[in-house]
C-alpha cells in the first residue's frame, strides 16, 4: 500500500485531532501537594511486607528478619517459616526447635514446640533449615493466634519473648 503526501497529512492530522484532547486534560488536573509543615507528622518512607505463606509476620528486631507463623485451626498444626528482614527470602538458623506460648482466654497458656524440618530437595535439615512445624494439643485458640516466641537465634542475635 502507497501513501501519497496528501494521504500523510491526512493521518498526521487525525492523530492531531485524537492526541489533542487527550493531553490538555492531563494538564487540566491540579497536581497533589503537601502542606504539612508539623516537625511532629513521621516523614520517613513507611513499606510493609507481605507474608509469602497467607500467616502472621513476627518482626525480630528492627526487621533484621522475621518468622511467618502460619496457623491451621482445623488440625491446630502450626509452621514457622524463618525470612530475611524483607519477609521475601528463606534463612536458614540452627536452632533445631522453636517454642511458642500461646495465650489463650482466660490467661490460660500453652506451650508448642515447632520442631525443625529436613527438606531434601532444598538440603536443609535439623540445625540448617528455615522451617520448623508443630501441633497445638488439647483446647485450641478459636481463630487468632496470639503469644511469643520464646527465643530465637538469628544471625548471631538473640531475640526473646517476641510477641505476636
Amino acid at each position: 500500500m502507497r501513501f501519497n503526501n496528501r494521504t500523510s497529512l491526512s493521518i498526521a492530522a487525525l492523530i492531531f485531532t485524537v492526541l489533542l484532547p487527550a493531553c490538555r486534560r492531563s494538564q487540566d488536573v491540579p497536581a497533589v501537594t503537601s502542606t504539612t509543615t508539623s516537625s511532629s507528622v513521621d516523614q520517613t518512607p513507611h513499606h510493609e511486607h507481605h507474608a509469602p505463606h497467607g500467616g502472621i509476620l513476627v518482626e525480630l528486631g528492627a526487621e533484621i528478619g522475621h518468622v511467618e507463623l502460619v496457623w491451621d485451626a482445623n488440625t491446630g498444626g502450626i509452621t514457622a517459616y524463618v525470612l530475611d528482614g524483607e519477609a521475601e527470602a528463606a534463612v536458614r538458623i540452627t536452632q533445631k526447635e522453636i517454642v511458642l506460648e500461646l495465650s489463650g482466654g482466660e490467661g490460660k497458656l500453652s506451650t508448642v514446640t515447632l520442631v525443625a524440618v529436613s527438606n531434601y530437595l532444598t538440603g536443609e535439615k535439623s540445625g540448617d533449615t528455615s522451617e520448623f512445624r508443630g501441633k497445638v494439643n488439647g483446647p485450641r485458640p478459636s481463630s487468632s493466634l496470639k503469644g511469643s516466641i520464646r527465643t530465637v537465634s538469628f544471625k548471631g542475635q538473640t531475640f526473646s519473648n517476641v510477641a505476636f
